[in-house]
């Protein structure tokens, strides 16, 4: 159940592990917006250290790949479908992870985070004549949410920061990667 519209913004709900969840919050984003111009797929389900290679579950892989990696192509695909048919210069946002290209001995999770940047390479290449940019961000350690480590303060140890990431620091990326006036993004680095 989504919750209750406040301060002007309104919430969908759906479940992304669904094989048609994806088709059911895009329906509902439309009908309620009209178009689509821009797509942030931040869904995940919970890790648990236990899912290791040896360990995890067809269940787990299965909830885990649905939801990172079926639902957020097709749910990708489809609103650059209609951006693209709606000529609007929309943008994509996948969120991945690190470990997409370094185990994290959660197998499930790696490969469907490698699949979503294959996902966001390929949609970028099929949507880019058309004005629509997809992109993703892979942070690392964020507590919360999905993630769970016993040993967060030894894989603090291994961050140059000193410091796990915090969701502020993924929305200031995403904010700048999702902006019209690309100047957001280069000013900072300067």
């Amino acid at each position: 159940m989504a919750p209750p519209a406040e301060d002007g913004i309104d919430f969908l709900a759906s479940d992304l592990g669904k094989p048609d969840g994806w088709k059911t919050l895009l329906a509902g984003a439309t009908a309620k917006l009209g178009s689509i111009s821009l797509l942030v797929h931040a869904a995940s389900p919970r890790r648990l250290e236990a899912d290791t290679p040896l360990n995890v579950t067809e269940e787990t892989w299965d909830a885990m790949t649905g939801i990172n990696l079926r639902s957020g192509f097709f749910l990708a695909r489809e609103a650059g479908r209609q951006m693209r048919d709606n000529r609007i210069k929309g943008r994509i946002l996948l969120i991945t992870s690190q470990h997409r290209e370094m185990p994290r001995n959660l197998p499930h999770y790696s490969a469907s985070k490698a699949g979503m940047t294959m996902v966001m390479k390929e949609l970028a290449r099929a949507l880019a004549p058309d004005g629509i940019r997809v992109n993703a961000i892979a942070p690392g350690a964020i507590p919360g949410g999905g993630f769970v480590a016993d040993n967060l303060s030894e894989l603090i140890t291994q961050i140059p920061l000193g410091r796990a990431g915090t969701p502020d620091d993924i929305a200031q990326v995403a904010v700048a990667v999702l902006s019209e006036d690309l100047a957001v993004m280069s000013s900072e680095r300067r």
